[in-house]
């Protein structure tokens, strides 16, 4: 067993996890098992389904918890309470990608049984709040991430966005490492090993110093859903605050479980999002998608949030 630090808990895992904080060997939240065979048998109730490039990943729940199913990587099987986990392989699971479900959706639903709120999104911290990003996959939430991380914010987390709404909310320190598209990578000089293929691939960010990981819970002061656009005006970006039942609905439509919850979680995640938005603002953010002008949409972030580093710049090659 392997001590990783990640969500603010810790867990033991009899599968490496590179993108997540090695922690000493203190008493599990969460421990993870590589099961051998088929699943058990249970009777199944379905909950949601989403479909991906792969096929379809559903949500079961059953007498001793839930089954998440996806077609290229297996079965994972989680206990009612959220603190057992156990990884029933396909042959041939790729095992980045068996990592990306441990930390995304599996924990996500683990944090969810927990009352937590799971987005999809990435934050930063700016001095002493946060600031996250939240939108469908290429909408530029890590690009934005790695460039203020750059220009000297510490990462909070990247994909998994995880919310305590009590006692106080606060955005827990998740995954601290960066899944960058190929083209992002490069532009902000973080690129990978030299056999990584130049095309629609992504290149982990694994390496930041432990300055630029926040390891703590951070109070949120904005949360962004992006908006890219392609008008070339004066503004590289700009914001439009969202209210009362349009912010909470927008961010439901971010859940990082999304349809998998099925009705069941309806109330509880509505809920959690109108919490969510009379705590924090929220905001439409309308970014143009121009690597040429990211250096000004980062200029204009920190000078709304008043923490831009003395010195810092974003280069983008």
């Amino acid at each position: 067993m392997q001590s990783y630090r990640v969500f603010g808990r810790c867990m033991w895992s009899e599968l490496e996890l590179p993108e997540a904080s090695c922690a000493v060997h203190d008493p599990p939240d969460w421990t993870l098992h590589l099961a051998s065979g088929s699943p058990p048998i249970y009777e199944l109730r379905a909950l949601g389904e989403s479909l991906t490039e792969t096929g379809p990943v559903r949500l079961f729940q059953h007498a001793g918890g839930y089954r998440l199913t996806y077609p290229d990587t297996g079965s994972y099987d989680i206990s009612a309470d959220g603190t057992q986990i156990a990884w029933y392989s396909v042959p041939g699971a790729p095992l980045d990608l068996v990592r990306a479900d441990i930390l995304g959706p599996v924990l996500a639903l683990a944090l969810h049984v927990a009352g937590v709120l799971c987005l999809h999104g990435s934050a930063v911290a700016l001095g002493r709040s946060g600031v996250a990003f939240l939108g469908p996959k290429g909408h530029g939430k890590s690009t934005l991430a790695m460039a203020l991380t750059t220009a000297g914010a510490a990462l909070i987390t990247d994909d998994t966005l995880a919310v305590d709404l009590r006692p106080r909310i606060m955005a827990r320190p998740g995954v601290h490492s960066i899944r960058l598209w190929w083209d992002s990578a490069e532009r902000l000089g973080r690129n990978g090993p030299p056999d990584t293929p130049p095309d629609g691939t992504k290149v982990g960010v694994t390496n930041l110093p432990e300055h630029l990981r926040m390891a703590e819970p951070m109070p949120l002061q904005a949360i962004y859903l992006l908006e890219p656009v392609h008008t070339r005006g004066d503004a590289a970006v700009h914001r439009t605050r969202l209210r009362g039942v349009t912010a909470a609905l927008s961010l439901i439509a971010h859940s990082k479980l999304g349809l998998l919850l099925g009705e069941q979680a309806a109330a509880p995640l509505l809920q959690g999002a109108v919490a969510l938005a009379k705590a924090v603002p929220v905001h439409q953010l309308a970014v143009v998608h121009d690597f040429d002008r990211l250096p000004e949409v980062i200029e204009q972030l920190l000078d709304w949030h008043h923490r831009a580093p003395a010195g810092t710049t974003v280069s983008c090659r």
